[in-house]
């Protein structure tokens, strides 16, 4: 008999804090709003560090390129452009 009395508190104990709990609070969605500008609105050249990028003609984004020696040691002559998008 204390056993199923038991029981029984503590399932109505379990039931209040389930009622009495908070329900969670439903977050309402952020409108999505575009991070890229129209390729119309972005500038014609940015620069970033030492670089100077420009509008790529047929992507939308900028284009430029690292001039590099082909040797960082200059045991060899000569250098070479990395063209990036």
């Amino acid at each position: 008999m204390t056993c199923r009395l038991s029981l029984l508190l503590t399932c109505m104990l379990l039931a209040g804090l389930c009622v009495a709990a908070p329900l969670p609070t439903i977050h309402k969605r952020m409108p999505i709003k575009p991070i890229a500008q129209p390729m119309q609105a972005l500038q014609r050249s940015i620069e970033v560090g030492s670089l100077t990028l420009h509008r790529c003609p047929d992507a939308p984004g900028y284009c430029g390129s690292l001039v590099r020696t082909l040797d960082p040691t200059n045991q060899v002559w000569g250098t070479i452009a990395i063209q990036f998008e």
